[in-house]
């Protein structure tokens, strides 16, 4: 074992994190934080994680101007009489109960009522969550629940604000490489569209709430995200919280929703989640001069005149230059760009070369 509490080892440790942001690494996982010390540990404290975790997000920020981000996995009880605040001190931690109880009791069990807006272990932008990890997929314990109620939990979870998700792409067998994924449950049209939901309303308030089986999610007052944890497709009717009045788009089957006298009214289709917004209306209001929301980063939501001009000041550009470094030495590069909401392509696969 690591004598942790030595400084030689901290800094071989800090080091090799240096070594690694130099490198492009934008942020570090730490397995098993709780069997490392920490400064309040009675009789074998140390300085271990203020030594490793605050250099390395100082070196971050003074070398490349990044904002580090660290989390470590706690799993259960930190021990000792602490709670998980002498980790969340330094970093970012996992709250597996939270995740549990969501796949477990709301999704599988069908009880919205036992969903928690509250996290276990601190505050939301302090926590990391997920429909399965690798360890309950692991032992067993999701390996056998479906696609369907792993992308509804995962709607529960993309669809808030300031918690980080995890998605576990599920391998067939833990002897394939890593990043092998055998299934593609990531890549279904309701994983998607409730990423997109969560890029566009980033920054935005959340208002959760569960009604006969339903779990709701409202992201400022434009768009909301509804789970069916006792099934999937059929009509639903619930408050309305803060979404304003009108017509909205289920991004997941194009059905409307429509949202007045204090109601959220419309069907849920057979994947049991509707990701209900306008696409194409940006739920932010600072864009930069070329038009691109500076929250979402999505050119969305413009109207342009003869002169490419919105009337929100930003202007439409015809152009954008792509640069990439071609680290690979490739002698021959294809290009292929698209824009789904006019499908504007470059080209067919495998594009320009």
């Amino acid at each position: 074992d690591l004598n942790t509490a030595n400084k030689k080892v901290q800094n071989y440790v800090l080091d090799y994190l240096k070594e690694c942001i130099d490198a492009g690494a934008d942020g570090f996982r730490f397995d098993a934080v709780k069997h490392i010390e920490v400064p309040e540990d009675s009789g074998f404290g140390s300085d271990f994680w203020p030594t490793v975790i605050d250099g390395a997000k100082d070196y971050a920020k003074s070398s490349r101007k990044i904002d580090l981000y660290c989390y470590g996995e706690l799993l259960d009880a930190v021990g000792g009489g602490m709670g998980p605040e002498v980790y969340t001190k330094y970093m970012s931690v996992t709250d597996n109960g939270w995740s549990a109880n969501l796949l477990d009791n709301v999704v599988c069990n069908g009880n919205a009522s036992s969903y928690s807006a509250g996290f276990g272990k601190g505050k939301a932008d302090q926590m990391v969550v997920w429909a399965e990890s690798h360890d309950t997929y692991a032992d067993g314990s999701s390996k056998d629940v479906s696609e369907t109620d792993i992308n509804k939990a995962w709607a529960l979870i993309a669809a808030r604000t300031d918690a980080m998700g995890l998605y576990l792409a599920r391998p067939a067998n833990f002897s394939q490489l890593l990043g092998a994924a055998s299934n593609t449950g990531w890549a279904y049209p309701e994983v998607a569209a409730v990423n997109k939901f969560h890029n566009a309303f980033a920054g935005q308030s959340e208002y959760v709430a569960n009604e006969n089986g339903i779990v709701s999610i409202e992201r400022g007052d434009a768009g909301v995200v509804l789970v069916n944890c006792k099934g999937t497709s059929g009509e639903v009717s619930v408050t309305a919280n803060k979404i304003k009045d009108g017509t909205y788009t289920d991004q997941i089957t194009g059905g409307s929703f429509t949202v007045s006298g204090g109601k959220i009214t419309g069907a849920i289709g057979d994947t049991g989640i509707a990701v209900v917004y306008e696409a194409d209306a940006c739920a932010h209001s600072e864009h930069d001069a070329d038009g691109f929301c500076t929250a979402c980063f999505a050119q969305l939501g413009h109207s342009y005149d003869e002169n490419n001009t919105c009337a929100c000041g930003s202007r439409k550009v015809a152009e954008r230059t792509i640069y990439f470094a071609n680290t690979g030495k490739w002698t021959t590069v294809n290009f292929y760009s698209w824009y789904d909401a006019v499908a504007i392509f470059t080209d067919t696969w495998p594009g320009n070369t």
